[in-house]
């Protein structure tokens, strides 16, 4: 059976790992599109066939579209000038809408959205897949394709800014604690190293009994928080100056955030 062809265009940190996941999976014939050579001279090792422009690339049985939202417009125009054909668009650009790429894009196909998030870097990446009015053998295509990476979970476009505010964006959040957490351990004397497996590893291992364990995330905290212990002592002084009401605006400000980009 023939490999579908897949050129993934756009290869920093996001497309890249959406790269090399599919070159390790040998299930697809890959290519990168790349303008910038340093980052693609990242890619010599993985013996993936690289390009700096589409125009020396005809054709894509899928093309994953993972260059920054700001650039996303511009290489539409740069796919309409080239003449290059795909039969399927991917877009993973944050708050840009299928009906706008739709108007920009000279080609009638089917455009899906896609939002990942970094930790997909490591294999534990989360990609939340938009796709209306798509056949089951359509997602099923991208569905495959990101579950190289991960985890998928299949939503609504209409629910893409509040997927962007919580699962997009949200390793940074989880990485600003781990800060913290370093910095607590680093003024108690630990060494750096020492600092940052405490921290990791608490993240890491919290977020594995969550998975676990199921959707009931109050019953997980309630069962580590022993009546006047150390671990209440914590939380009731994060619940008392305000960190769930401070949380939720930030994701709200996240959320309106990726809004504004598709110019709502």
């Amino acid at each position: 059976m023939k490999r579908k062809r897949i050129i993934v265009a756009g290869c920093g940190n996001m497309g890249g790992a959406i790269l090399s996941s599919l070159n390790k999976s040998g299930e697809y014939e890959i290519e990168g599109v790349e303008k910038r050579s340093d980052i693609r001279d990242n890619f010599s090792g993985e013996k993936i066939k690289m390009s700096g422009s589409l125009s020396s690339v005809s054709f894509a049985d899928i093309l994953i579209a993972a260059v920054k939202p700001k650039d996303m417009l511009l290489f539409i125009r740069e796919i309409n000038e080239s003449g290059f054909q795909t039969e399927l668009f991917v877009s993973v650009a944050a708050g840009l809408k299928i009906e706008q790429i739709k108007g920009e894009l000279k080609k009638n196909v089917p455009i899906c959205r896609v939002m990942p998030n970094t930790p997909l870097l490591v294999g534990e990446g989360l990609s939340c897949i938009a796709f209306p009015g798509a056949d089951e053998k359509s997602f099923y295509t991208v569905d495959r394709i990101f579950s190289l990476t991960g985890q998928t979970l299949r939503v609504n476009e209409e629910d893409m800014d509040a997927v962007t505010a919580l699962s997009g964006s949200g390793p940074a959040y989880f990485f600003l604690i781990g800060e913290i957490m370093k910095e607590f351990a680093e003024q108690r004397g630990f060494s750096s190293s020492d600092a940052s497996l405490l921290a990791a590893a608490t993240v890491r291992g919290a977020g594995a009994l969550m998975m676990r364990q199921g959707v009931d995330f109050t019953a997980l905290r309630k069962a580590v928080t022993s009546p006047e212990g150390t671990t209440e002592a914590a939380v009731s002084l994060l619940e008392k100056n305000g960190l769930r009401k401070i949380f939720l605006e930030a994701l709200e400000a996240a959320e309106k955030r990726s809004a504004e980009l598709s110019g709502d």
